[in-house]
């Protein structure tokens, strides 16, 4: 469970015709693990501070003579959420990650919309990963990863739709500057969404079934969200 803090600034200035903010996050987290192969821990504390201080925010576009929203995000992931190497669980990374993306939603009609977020990810290296590996430095590899929805409006303030992601990891994890043969990681997920909204409070319950994974779990994923405009 997470309770994530989310403060944003969209200013009047305009730059390449869209407008200009930035933004912080910063979540709290409780991270329970419990497997049948032996590891199991609980963690509780504030997670990495992400800060996004370039925003460009488009809002009255078109595409093919359709409703266009778009937005471009430079986002870097700090070291400062609890970490320690000796736990199999941790809510911080303990590396910088750089995270920029471009997201849209088009509108073909006004019931139905399109959206998508498209992220390119750089890690840092970890100079104290988990004692378990033995190794002084880890480095994740580069990754493109997107997440995508498609989604109609039933009755007002009710949506209903697909929704789903994808990572594809394209350079290869390095140990103690090594890179590691065949490390890349993918996953695709897929399934049903529904969001209710309405005076600032939305609701959200989605589904995701995972397929083609490599180097990393596969399995299936609910994840209920709860937000709060104030």
């Amino acid at each position: 469970m997470s309770a994530t803090t989310h403060v944003a600034y969209i200013s009047n200035l305009r730059l390449l015709d869209g407008f200009y903010g930035a933004e912080i996050l910063l979540p709290l987290a409780d991270l329970d693990l419990d497997t049948s192969f032996g590891p199991k821990d609980r963690e509780r504390g504030v997670g990495d501070l992400i800060v996004s201080p370039f925003i460009l925010q488009w809002t009255d576009h078109k595409l093919f003579g359709m409703p266009y929203f778009h937005r471009f995000v430079f986002s870097v992931a700090l070291p400062t959420g609890k970490y320690d190497r000796n736990r199999p669980v941790n809510i911080g990374s303990n590396m910088v990650s750089i995270n920029p993306y471009y997201a849209f939603t088009i509108m073909p009609t006004d019931k139905v919309e399109l959206s998508a977020r498209l992220h390119y990810l750089w890690n840092s290296e970890n100079d104290d990963p988990f004692v378990g590996l033995g190794a002084g430095t880890v480095q994740p590899g580069q990754a493109f990863h997107a997440n995508y929805a498609a989604s109609y409006e039933v009755v007002k303030g009710v949506r209903l739709g697909i929704n789903g992601y994808a990572l594809q990891q394209f350079t290869a994890d390095k140990v103690d500057g090594r890179s590691q043969a065949n490390s890349e990681e993918q996953v695709y997920g897929i399934g049903p969404g529904i969001k209710w909204s309405g005076n600032g409070l939305s609701l959200y319950l989605n589904s995701y079934f995972e397929t083609g994974a490599e180097n990393r779990p596969e399995g299936t994923k609910v994840v209920f969200r709860l937000s709060k405009v104030f």
